[in-house]
């Protein structure tokens, strides 16, 4: 859900409107979302301790891991 709403409202609106002043949206949207993903993370290592460790190992952040 955070990817879609970096890439798809950040850089989609952007693409829309035609304009280079909105990509700046996506940044600070980043750095938002890169702040509340981090406590995210943690609550779910204590809620689910290694398990979520070694699921989260497999994944990316935001853009998923295929190999």
């Amino acid at each position: 859900m955070y990817a879609g709403a970096l890439f798809l409202a950040g850089f989609g609106v952007a693409l829309l409107f035609n304009s280079w002043t909105m990509l700046l949206g996506p940044i600070l949207l980043y750095s938002i979302l890169s702040v509340l993903v981090r406590k995210e993370e943690k609550m779910m290592k204590e809620v689910f301790g290694e398990e979520y460790a070694r699921y989260a190992a497999n994944t990316g952040r935001f853009i998923p891991r295929f190999f």
